[in-house]
């Protein structure tokens, strides 16, 4: 047996360690993760600690916390319903039961694999590849884009261990067409040298680290030197692509990815040589796979880096903000607030497979995640407040409007319609030349305010045949009970003794009950409880 294919059987090896166990057993080591995770989920409360003269919030009331988990695990608001049900179940275990069920939802998942297509691709709404200088054909990038995100869909959906989904995508060879997880490399080959621009980019995506400093110098920050760079890049330096296909000479419309048995890189600066080295030691030599031997360092349980990111940008996107920040940015001049958190969080996501669902569950189970949102700036005392993603509140006002028992359908043909329909008023919301994708949090500017007060998609869909108000229009249910399905299919909760006072007197007031009810839903759909995650 060579060299080369003893390394790769070695790399397969390796990953033993993260293929799933047979059902029976599944079951098992599930139920065990599950009170894993609730264990830690009180270990972070234990550890959280602030200054004696730091208000911490108290918990937040059951409308707040099913809106607020909602949004964060499948991206829309609960239906009225949902909402109606939750609040007046007495059980103690609630909160832990809809955390469960919508971790296994479809739409998780889908929500998850394009936040992480985000990290690892950038916008991926403007993407483009060039192999050996012809433009990969573009219909051919968005299809290949599109399965590249279904196969992370289906791998977080079973919830396939971290660094096995990291090992597939760094290993993956062949025809891009074929390997859905090539796309990942594939969306390197732009303008500028692979192995540079790659190693910029993985280390920030997957390593939450900036090491482009070191290009050109010795890292200013941090303890990298131009050789950590460079020999980083040295894994990438053999990986070759041959244009395949197209049209003209300019244009193909696949790429077939394999490794090169030589090829090195050369510094720079000092004409020296330099091997493949990992940033946390390993070297590869010189008749290694660059790219499984890649693989198998990333994964090694001696490269903690690897799960710290994952735990970082996850406790950012649930808690508003990450223990580093900004998250792609870990070095020794950057350090960590609740560092003991952060640490004992991700040793227990590692004993737990890397498990993503593990993670999630033990984080949304935390009394620190269910605090009412408040107004301290230190962190983590109580829930963040932040705009919704252009996604959410799309999904927000459709299923606020819309729907009844069920959220929307938003795979259905006249929902993906609408959704194009309004995809158009996003990009002047984020300002020209602004990258972004559906997932990007919105900034809290006029335009975002505009679009909700003067645009016709919520004008449109208030006044629908088909939905929320319809449905009171049509009802017997009293002027009360009509405006507790209008605050519960809105903001998630029952309205005050207050507010039931002042709008019912607006209702009885207005000449025209039907626009009375249309103008309630319209002020409730433009005030900031409804725009804001909190």
């Amino acid at each position: 047996m060579n060299h080369p294919i003893r390394l790769a059987l070695c790399v397969s090896l390796c990953m033993l360690f993260f293929l799933p166990p047979l059902s029976g057993q599944q079951d098992q080591n599930g139920r065990a993760r599950i009170r894993a995770a609730l264990t830690l989920s009180r270990r972070i409360d234990s550890k959280l600690k602030f200054r004696p003269n730091i208000p911490v919030g108290e918990a937040a009331g059951d409308g707040e916390f099913l809106r607020r988990i909602t949004l964060d695990l499948v991206g829309t608001i609960p239906t009225a319903e949902a909402a109606r049900k939750f609040c007046l179940d007495r059980s103690e275990t609630k909160r832990r039961d809809v955390i469960d069920a919508l971790l296994a939802t479809d739409a998780f998942a889908n929500l998850w694999s394009r936040i992480w297509c985000e990290i690892l691709l950038g916008n991926y709404r403007d993407l483009n590849a060039r192999f050996q200088g012809k433009r990969l054909e573009k219909k051919v990038v968005n299809e290949s884009f599109r399965r590249f995100q279904a196969w992370l869909q289906e791998r977080i959906s079973r919830d396939d261990p971290w660094p096995l989904i990291v090992v597939e995508m760094l290993q993956a060879t062949g025809m891009l067409t074929e390997n859905p997880p090539l796309f990942y490399k594939a969306s390197h080959f732009r303008q500028g040298s692979f192995p540079l621009t790659f190693a910029d980019d993985m280390s920030r995506a997957l390593l939450g680290m900036r090491i482009s400093c070191a290009r050109c110098h010795d890292h200013p920050f941090d303890r990298w030197s131009q050789e950590d760079y460079y020999g980083l890049a040295a894994f990438m330096a053999r990986t070759r692509v041959t244009a395949v296909g197209g049209k003209t000479d300019r244009v193909c419309d696949d790429g077939e990815f394999g490794e090169a048995t030589m090829g090195e890189l050369t510094m720079p600066t000092t004409k020296k040589v330099i091997g493949a080295q990992f940033l946390f030691g390993g070297k590869a030599g010189s008749k290694d796979l660059r790219m499984p031997m890649l693989a198998r360092y990333m994964a090694t349980a001696r490269n903690t880096q690897l799960a710290r990111n994952v735990v970082n940008r996850t406790w950012k996107w649930l808690m508003g903000r990450g223990f580093v920040e900004p998250v792609d940015d870990f070095n020794q001049m950057n350090r960590p607030v609740h560092s003991s958190v952060m640490e004992n969080i991700r040793r227990e996501f590692a004993r737990n497979r890397y498990s993503l669902k593990f993670l999630f569950r033990a984080i949304c189970n935390s009394e620190s995640y269910q605090r009412e949102c408040g107004w301290t700036t230190e962190p983590f005392a109580s829930a963040a407040l932040r705009p919704m993603t252009g996604e959410q509140l799309f999904k927000a006002i459709t299923t606020a409007t819309l729907s009844s028992d069920d959220p929307p359908d938003f795979e259905s043909r006249k929902m993906r319609r609408l959704w194009g329909k309004y995809l158009k008023n996003l990009p002047g919301i984020f300002g020209a030349g602004k990258p972004w994708t559906e997932v990007t949090v919105l900034p809290a500017n006029t335009r975002q305010v505009l679009l909700l007060r003067n645009g016709t998609l919520v004008r449109d869909l208030v006044s629908s045949s088909k939905g929320l108000l319809e449905r009171i229009r049509g009802s017997k249910a009293l002027p009360e009970e009509k405006l507790e399905e209008i605050f519960l299919a809105i903001l998630t909760r029952f309205p005050t003794e207050d507010e039931i006072d002042r709008y019912l007197w607006f209702v009885e007031d207005a000449e025209s009950e039907r626009s009375a009810w249309e103008d309630v839903s319209w002020t409730l759909l433009n005030s900031a409880e409804f725009s804001l995650r909190h």
